[in-house]
């Protein structure tokens, strides 16, 4: 016989759709400078985490999430295992003699490396000043030497004015990719997070994927890991993953459309300019960043896509999507309202703007799930996985207590089956209801079955969740009092 259990699972479907606890607590699985590989660190303030995990990308986005969440929210930070990064070996623009080289660097995050000479010369003579974001922003200016580590980002250059000199003027661009990990090394990153033992409700697996094979890979992984530890630790939790570079939409949604439905996950598409909090510098970012630290901000009802500032509206700290003449870089990031190949329809989370309105939106927080699935977009599978949550703290007490049966089929008695029931729905209305999250809820022991010979007590727990207009329509005309 098997052990003493308790189990929930979420029913789909039910919608006839057609085409300080764990809501407080958030976990990013990426690459930073100072966490040891699978240990867990957790931050609830900038300061501390700098302190913790350094500098590199999840930091980033872990600094993004406590920002947008203004306090009371904990950030699990867990590094994998990685593969070092890497610096390109740049070009010159420009006509001095000098050369400006990569010195054995590990890139720590993803950068746009300029070097532009301030002063010409010699080496010692000369002056630079550095870019790590294309141009936009420059450093001071820095004397230039043999070699120059600049810091915080794992970054060598070599100065060498050879038979000549430096001219002021001249750029040396690089490129550099900061530490990458693989599938297995997710797998045993998040494992880590989850022996643990705390809690969590939203995860951002922070890294761009190299290639679209990768990003299925990653998604059905991520996927399997959190349906698993539904299960096995009763922990509900929806994950983000970020999207890969240089793929162009119609790639995307073919490599997506073969993904299994994954209602757990999201892929969050193409890129966007967002203002680092901890550098103010604009960076190329994932489309998934802002929308993870603004899913982290709203309550688990709220449809990230709500164009009402009181509830989500226009994302902070992100810039244009398309970038204006006369910028010093350059980019057209996906925008769902003008794109011509439609993200949203392929099960694919993005960016959007809206005519006539200011700053940037998320079109909606489209899930992998299927298009008839009730957990098509995140807020409907955040307020069952409240219902999940609340339903099995709820039962845990009941697991082995004394409940009474009818003498004639050894089924549950009615007293202690609407004992249960009603004590269920109460909790139910007071998490969900009464913090509308949901406008009704339904609590159901099933009565039919003979308890006595399976020892098993099943319930049902049924949400009426909130309505979220996604297509509005307005009709107009004059009128004519006289007529009326």
């Amino acid at each position: 016989m098997p052990q003493p259990y308790l189990k929930e699972t979420a029913t789909d479907g039910a919608l006839g759709l057609v085409a300080g606890d764990a809501l407080k607590v958030f976990a990013i699985i990426g690459l930073c400078s100072l966490l040891t590989a699978n240990t867990v660190g957790a931050f609830t303030n900038l300061q501390a985490l700098k302190d913790g995990a350094g500098v590199g990308p999840a930091v980033e986005q872990a600094a993004q999430v406590l920002t947008e969440c203004g306090g009371g929210a904990t950030v699990l930070l867990v590094c994998p295992s990685s593969t070092a990064g890497s610096l390109t070996a740049g070009v010159q623009i420009g006509s001095g003699l000098g050369t400006v080289a990569n010195s054995s660097s590990t890139p720590v995050d993803d950068y746009d490396l300029v070097v532009r000479i301030v002063t010409g010369g010699a080496v010692a003579t000369a002056t630079f000043a550095y870019s790590l974001d294309g141009g936009r922003t420059y450093s001071n200016e820095i004397a230039t030497a043999a070699t120059y580590a600049i810091p915080g980002t794992g970054i060598t250059v070599a100065f060498n004015s050879g038979a000549g000199v430096f001219v002021a003027g001249d750029r040396y661009p690089f490129e550099a990719k900061g530490p990458s990990y693989s599938v297995s090394q997710f797998n045993t990153a998040f494992d880590a997070l989850v022996a643990d033992g705390t809690e969590f409700s939203l995860l951002h697996v922070v890294g761009i994927p190299a290639d679209t094979p990768t990003l299925a890979s990653l998604a059905a992984a991520v996927e399997s890991k959190l349906a698993a530890v539904s299960i096995d630790r009763h922990m509900q939790v929806r994950g983000f993953v970020d999207g890969p570079e240089g793929v162009t939409n119609s790639a995307l949604k073919t490599a997506v459309a073969g993904i299994s439905a994954s209602p757990r996950t999201l892929i969050g598409a193409d890129f966007c300019p967002l203002t680092s909090v901890l550098s103010s510098r604009v960076e190329k970012r994932p489309a998934a960043w802002p929308m993870f630290a603004r899913a982290c901000k709203v309550s688990i009802s709220t449809a990230l896509h709500a164009t009402d500032p009181n509830e989500s509206g226009p994302l902070p700290r992100v810039g244009p999507l398309k970038s204006r003449a006369g910028d010093p870089v350059q980019y057209a990031y996906h925008d769902e309202t003008t794109a011509t190949v439609k993200l949203d329809e392929g099960r694919i989370a993005c960016l959007r703007t809206w005519p006539g309105q200011s700053g940037v939106f998320i079109n909606r927080a489209r899930t992998l799930a299927a298009l008839t699935s009730d957990f098509t977009e995140l807020h409907r599978g955040r307020v069952l996985d409240e219902a999940m949550r609340e339903g099995y703290r709820y039962m845990f007490p009941i697991v082995g207590s004394k409940q009474g049966v009818n003498r004639l089929d050894g089924r549950i008695s009615e007293r202690d089956a609407l004992g249960i029931e009603t004590g269920g729905r109460s909790r139910l209305v007071s998490k969900l209801v009464n913090t509308n999250h949901a406008d009704d809820a339904q609590f159901i022991v099933v009565r039919s079955d003979n308890v006595l010979a399976s020892g098993l007590l099943k319930y049902r727990v049924r949400v009426l969740p909130k309505f979220h207009p996604d297509y509005i329509e307005g009709e107009f005309g004059f009128f004519n009092p006289a007529l009326s």
